[in-house]
């Protein structure tokens, strides 16, 4: 992210993420990577629920929950800043939320990413187990939203924010902590 400067292209910055990853010994990418332009107004909402919904990464609980709770904070999020009109409710509501959050909270993590696709999403957490928490929204450009100035600015916009997390005994441990995450901590790495 130090690389970034102003007027830089997409395609760039996603140049030295891979120049990057194969001089550090990486012989591929395991995905596509996406590098887009972003408003941090659109990416704090999701990390707003990504920082909130750790703490329900819990002993005892289960993905579906954990999913269920992350679409209330989106959908309370997204009405306090007027992108979803607050007399929204009931069936257009879950709709609506369903078209702007279309996957699953996150999935296991085993020996590799996704190996455990058959796994229900209703199995209870246990001391041990690692997840992926990765909320996110993508807001078409043709979404049916209030008219409002901050609305137009989330149009066409797309955000899913990722952390694993080991389920302990003693609450949720970020496997990744320490990465960049905030608005603040990735304006302070690109400006040093």
């Amino acid at each position: 992210m130090s690389l970034t400067v102003p007027a830089m292209y997409e395609y760039q910055l996603e140049s030295h993420f891979e120049h990057y990853c194969r001089m550090n010994g990486g012989q591929r990418l395991a995905f596509v990577p996406v590098v887009a332009v972003i408003f941090k107004y659109n990416y704090s909402i999701i990390i707003c629920v990504l920082l909130l919904i750790l703490q329900c990464c819990q002993v005892g609980v289960t993905l579906n929950y954990i999913h269920s709770v992350s679409k209330e904070l989106l959908q309370e999020e997204l009405k306090k800043l007027e992108i979803l009109p607050t007399d929204l409710d009931g069936p257009d509501l879950i709709q609506v939320l369903n078209g702007l959050y279309p996957h699953d909270i996150g999935h296991y993590l085993g020996m590799d990413v996704h190996d455990t696709p058959l796994l229900s999403h209703n199995v209870v957490l246990q001391p041990g187990m690692v997840i992926t928490v990765e909320p996110g929204a993508y807001v078409r450009r043709d979404f049916p939203i209030k008219n409002h100035i901050k609305a137009k600015e989330f149009l066409g916009a797309a955000v899913r924010i990722e952390d694993d997390v080991l389920i302990t005994s003693d609450g949720p441990q970020v496997l990744n902590k320490g990465t960049p995450q905030t608005v603040e901590e990735i304006s302070a790495l690109i400006n040093k």
